[in-house]
């Protein structure tokens, strides 16, 4: 757990705002849970993460960078991981 919170510590904080979206009622995902390695972890899926960030909930946040197309949407889901 250590070794997350601190990876998160360093992560951009424009990156942090997005995720702190994506986890938020506001986007409208379904935060699953699974396993890996014996370690529980939250989840959602990737297609429904990127049209959560080409709604208009997501364009109506203050000081994140805009996204318009799907290839922007992905590249900022492959930042975050």
């Amino acid at each position: 757990m250590e070794q997350f919170q601190a990876e998160q510590a360093k992560a951009p904080p424009d990156l942090r705002k997005v995720a702190t979206f994506l986890r938020s009622r506001r986007a409208g995902l379904k935060v699953r849970v699974g396993t890996l390695n014996g370690k529980r972890f939250e989840y959602f899926k990737g297609k429904s993460a990127i049209e959560a960030l080409l709604s208009p909930a997501y364009a109506k946040e203050k000081g994140l960078q805009k996204i318009t197309t799907e290839a922007e949407g992905a590249a900022v889901l492959s930042a975050l991981t």
